[in-house]
Protein backbone atom coordinates (compact mmCIF):
# COMPACT_ATOMS: atom_id res chain seq x y z
CA UNK A 1 0.00 0.00 0.00
CA UNK A 2 1.27 3.21 -0.64
CA UNK A 3 1.32 6.00 1.58
CA UNK A 4 1.67 9.63 0.73
CA UNK A 5 4.48 11.84 2.51
CA UNK A 6 5.44 8.17 4.32
CA UNK A 7 8.74 6.17 3.87
CA UNK A 8 7.86 2.29 3.50
CA UNK A 9 10.97 0.80 3.74
CA UNK A 10 12.20 -2.69 3.50
CA UNK A 11 15.95 -3.25 4.77
CA UNK A 12 18.23 -5.04 2.40
CA UNK A 13 21.71 -6.03 1.87
CA UNK A 14 23.73 -3.84 0.23
CA UNK A 15 27.64 -5.13 -1.17
CA UNK A 16 27.73 -3.08 -3.66
CA UNK A 17 25.74 -0.26 -5.55
CA UNK A 18 26.55 2.80 -7.87
CA UNK A 19 25.11 5.87 -8.88
CA UNK A 20 26.44 8.17 -11.01
CA UNK A 21 26.00 12.08 -10.44
CA UNK A 22 27.18 15.09 -10.97
CA UNK A 23 29.79 17.51 -8.52
CA UNK A 24 31.18 16.29 -5.17
CA UNK A 25 28.90 15.64 -2.27
CA UNK A 26 29.85 17.55 1.04
CA UNK A 27 28.57 17.41 4.22
CA UNK A 28 27.26 20.80 5.88
CA UNK A 29 30.32 21.40 7.84
CA UNK A 30 32.37 21.29 4.37
CA UNK A 31 33.81 17.45 4.23
CA UNK A 32 33.37 14.62 2.01
CA UNK A 33 31.27 11.82 3.02
CA UNK A 34 32.88 8.53 2.68
CA UNK A 35 30.21 7.57 0.04
CA UNK A 36 30.27 10.36 -2.14
CA UNK A 37 32.14 10.08 -5.22
CA UNK A 38 33.92 13.10 -7.37
CA UNK A 39 32.97 14.74 -10.17
CA UNK A 40 35.03 14.64 -13.65
CA UNK A 41 36.95 17.30 -14.52
CA UNK A 42 34.46 20.24 -14.21
CA UNK A 43 32.74 22.69 -11.65
CA UNK A 44 30.85 21.29 -8.44
CA UNK A 45 29.09 22.87 -5.64
CA UNK A 46 27.45 25.55 -5.69
CA UNK A 47 26.61 28.72 -8.04
CA UNK A 48 29.19 31.33 -7.87
CA UNK A 49 27.67 34.40 -5.77
CA UNK A 50 31.19 35.98 -6.74
CA UNK A 51 30.37 36.40 -10.26
CA UNK A 52 27.63 39.38 -9.98
CA UNK A 53 28.66 41.58 -12.69
CA UNK A 54 29.40 42.04 -15.93
CA UNK A 55 32.96 42.54 -15.10
CA UNK A 56 33.46 39.70 -12.98
CA UNK A 57 31.67 37.44 -15.44
CA UNK A 58 33.91 38.37 -18.39
CA UNK A 59 36.88 37.45 -16.63
CA UNK A 60 35.25 34.25 -15.39
CA UNK A 61 34.67 33.83 -19.44
CA UNK A 62 38.50 34.45 -20.23
CA UNK A 63 39.39 31.82 -17.13
CA UNK A 64 37.46 29.18 -19.33
CA UNK A 65 39.06 30.36 -22.10
CA UNK A 66 42.58 30.10 -20.70
CA UNK A 67 41.53 26.64 -19.77
CA UNK A 68 42.53 27.45 -15.75
CA UNK A 69 38.49 26.28 -15.87
CA UNK A 70 36.86 23.80 -17.45
CA UNK A 71 33.20 22.43 -17.82
CA UNK A 72 32.03 19.76 -16.58
CA UNK A 73 33.30 15.99 -18.36
CA UNK A 74 29.61 14.54 -17.57
CA UNK A 75 26.45 15.74 -16.42
CA UNK A 76 24.21 13.02 -14.60
CA UNK A 77 21.17 12.21 -16.95
CA UNK A 78 18.08 10.27 -16.01
CA UNK A 79 16.46 7.60 -18.34
CA UNK A 80 13.69 9.71 -19.93
CA UNK A 81 15.09 12.71 -20.82
CA UNK A 82 12.43 15.85 -22.94
CA UNK A 83 12.76 19.24 -23.19
CA UNK A 84 11.59 22.07 -20.56
CA UNK A 85 12.65 19.60 -17.93
CA UNK A 86 13.24 21.59 -14.25
CA UNK A 87 15.28 19.76 -11.56
CA UNK A 88 15.57 22.25 -8.34
CA UNK A 89 17.63 21.61 -4.85
CA UNK A 90 18.08 23.62 -2.27
CA UNK A 91 21.39 22.06 -0.33
CA UNK A 92 22.91 23.89 2.53
CA UNK A 93 26.79 24.42 2.16
CA UNK A 94 28.68 25.14 5.00
CA UNK A 95 25.28 26.80 6.40
CA UNK A 96 24.38 28.79 3.17
CA UNK A 97 21.36 27.64 1.45
CA UNK A 98 22.33 26.90 -2.52
CA UNK A 99 19.99 25.86 -4.93
CA UNK A 100 21.03 24.10 -7.78
CA UNK A 101 18.63 24.36 -11.08
CA UNK A 102 19.08 22.28 -14.33
CA UNK A 103 17.08 22.23 -17.95
CA UNK A 104 17.32 20.50 -20.24
CA UNK A 105 16.28 22.93 -22.93
CA UNK A 106 16.01 20.63 -26.16
CA UNK A 107 16.38 17.09 -27.28
CA UNK A 108 17.51 16.15 -30.50
CA UNK A 109 16.12 12.77 -30.23
CA UNK A 110 17.76 11.21 -33.91
CA UNK A 111 20.94 12.55 -32.85
CA UNK A 112 20.55 11.17 -29.37
CA UNK A 113 21.73 14.57 -28.15
CA UNK A 114 20.86 16.81 -24.87
CA UNK A 115 21.13 20.33 -24.71
CA UNK A 116 21.80 20.73 -20.87
CA UNK A 117 21.75 24.58 -18.58
CA UNK A 118 22.96 24.93 -15.31
CA UNK A 119 21.63 27.81 -13.80
CA UNK A 120 24.78 29.59 -12.19
CA UNK A 121 23.00 33.11 -11.16
CA UNK A 122 24.23 36.17 -13.26
CA UNK A 123 25.44 33.68 -16.16
CA UNK A 124 24.46 29.83 -17.55
CA UNK A 125 26.62 26.68 -18.24
CA UNK A 126 25.24 24.91 -20.93
CA UNK A 127 26.32 20.95 -22.27
CA UNK A 128 25.75 19.42 -25.39
CA UNK A 129 25.06 15.66 -23.97
CA UNK A 130 25.12 12.28 -25.60
CA UNK A 131 22.28 10.53 -24.60
CA UNK A 132 24.06 7.24 -25.80
CA UNK A 133 26.00 6.86 -22.72
CA UNK A 134 24.85 4.28 -19.97
CA UNK A 135 24.23 6.00 -16.55
CA UNK A 136 26.32 3.44 -14.75
CA UNK A 137 29.06 4.68 -17.32
CA UNK A 138 28.63 8.63 -17.52
CA UNK A 139 31.03 9.52 -14.95
CA UNK A 140 33.81 7.53 -15.96
CA UNK A 141 33.70 7.80 -19.55
CA UNK A 142 31.70 11.30 -19.39
CA UNK A 143 29.36 12.15 -21.62
CA UNK A 144 29.56 16.04 -22.62
CA UNK A 145 30.59 16.67 -26.24
CA UNK A 146 30.72 20.25 -25.65
CA UNK A 147 30.20 22.68 -22.63
CA UNK A 148 28.96 26.12 -23.34
CA UNK A 149 29.21 29.87 -20.97
CA UNK A 150 26.54 32.62 -21.38
CA UNK A 151 24.24 34.14 -19.82
CA UNK A 152 20.52 34.66 -20.64
CA UNK A 153 19.86 35.70 -24.38
CA UNK A 154 23.48 35.62 -25.15
CA UNK A 155 24.16 33.09 -27.87
CA UNK A 156 26.76 30.38 -25.59
CA UNK A 157 30.24 30.63 -25.73
CA UNK A 158 31.88 27.64 -26.52
CA UNK A 159 34.47 26.20 -23.81
CA UNK A 160 37.10 23.26 -23.37
CA UNK A 161 35.59 20.32 -21.35
CA UNK A 162 37.42 18.54 -18.65
CA UNK A 163 38.63 14.62 -18.51
CA UNK A 164 36.75 12.57 -16.27
CA UNK A 165 38.57 11.98 -13.01
CA UNK A 166 36.17 9.04 -10.98
CA UNK A 167 33.93 6.16 -10.88
CA UNK A 168 31.27 9.05 -9.81
CA UNK A 169 29.37 9.09 -6.35
CA UNK A 170 29.12 4.93 -4.93
CA UNK A 171 26.92 3.75 -1.76
CA UNK A 172 29.02 0.95 -1.42
CA UNK A 173 28.77 0.16 2.50
CA UNK A 174 26.08 1.92 3.05
CA UNK A 175 22.57 0.43 4.24
CA UNK A 176 20.21 0.38 1.42
CA UNK A 177 15.91 0.81 2.31
CA UNK A 178 13.52 0.91 -0.21
CA UNK A 179 10.95 3.65 0.03
CA UNK A 180 7.77 4.57 -1.98
CA UNK A 181 4.97 6.99 -2.01
CA UNK A 182 6.77 9.92 -1.00
CA UNK A 183 5.31 12.85 -2.45
CA UNK A 184 7.00 15.99 -3.37
CA UNK A 185 5.59 18.76 -5.33
CA UNK A 186 2.66 16.77 -6.53
CA UNK A 187 4.87 14.59 -7.75
CA UNK A 188 5.86 10.49 -6.53
CA UNK A 189 8.68 9.42 -6.11
CA UNK A 190 10.44 5.45 -5.50
CA UNK A 191 13.58 4.68 -5.02
CA UNK A 192 16.40 3.88 -2.29
CA UNK A 193 17.58 5.55 0.50
CA UNK A 194 21.39 4.80 1.54
CA UNK A 195 22.51 5.47 5.45
CA UNK A 196 25.77 5.42 6.51
CA UNK A 197 27.70 7.41 9.21
CA UNK A 198 30.68 9.70 8.87
CA UNK A 199 32.71 10.36 12.35
CA UNK A 200 29.53 11.01 14.37
CA UNK A 201 26.79 11.93 11.47
CA UNK A 202 24.38 10.13 10.41
CA UNK A 203 24.06 10.48 6.83
CA UNK A 204 20.58 9.39 4.55
CA UNK A 205 19.95 10.22 0.79
CA UNK A 206 16.96 9.58 -0.43
CA UNK A 207 17.48 8.13 -4.45
CA UNK A 208 14.49 8.35 -6.60
CA UNK A 209 14.61 5.81 -9.39
CA UNK A 210 12.19 8.24 -11.48
CA UNK A 211 14.38 11.45 -10.45
CA UNK A 212 16.08 13.83 -12.32
CA UNK A 213 19.69 14.58 -12.74
CA UNK A 214 21.24 13.77 -10.01
CA UNK A 215 18.26 11.88 -8.50
CA UNK A 216 18.51 12.59 -4.68
CA UNK A 217 15.27 14.56 -3.26
CA UNK A 218 16.28 14.59 0.03
CA UNK A 219 19.29 14.28 2.14
CA UNK A 220 19.86 14.63 6.41
CA UNK A 221 22.68 14.80 8.87
CA UNK A 222 21.78 13.31 12.05
CA UNK A 223 18.21 14.40 11.20
CA UNK A 224 18.29 17.92 9.67
CA UNK A 225 17.18 18.23 6.23
CA UNK A 226 20.53 19.86 4.06
CA UNK A 227 19.68 18.98 0.48
CA UNK A 228 15.60 18.89 -0.59
CA UNK A 229 14.33 18.66 -3.69
CA UNK A 230 12.42 22.42 -4.21
CA UNK A 231 11.04 22.44 -8.13
CA UNK A 232 9.99 20.21 -10.35
CA UNK A 233 8.43 20.70 -13.77
CA UNK A 234 8.49 19.93 -17.44
CA UNK A 235 7.41 23.63 -18.50
CA UNK A 236 10.53 25.47 -18.21
CA UNK A 237 12.52 26.51 -21.52
CA UNK A 238 16.19 27.16 -21.69
CA UNK A 239 17.54 30.24 -21.25
CA UNK A 240 20.33 30.72 -23.63
CA UNK A 241 20.26 31.63 -27.16
CA UNK A 242 21.09 28.49 -28.59
CA UNK A 243 21.81 27.84 -32.53
CA UNK A 244 20.46 24.57 -32.65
Amino acid sequence: MKMKLALICAAVALTAAACATEGSSTTSSGKDPACAGKSGGGESGAPDADINDEDSYLKLVDEYKSGKRQGEAYVPMHDVVAGWQRWEVTKTIQGKKVVEKWTVAKVLTRQFTAFVERDMGYYHLGYEVDLKVPRAEQALKGNVRRAFIGREGWEPREISVGKPSSNGKNYAGARAEDFEGLTMHKREFYGTCYTWTEGAIEIREWVAGNGWFEKVIKRTENGAVTAELTGINGETKGRLDWKW
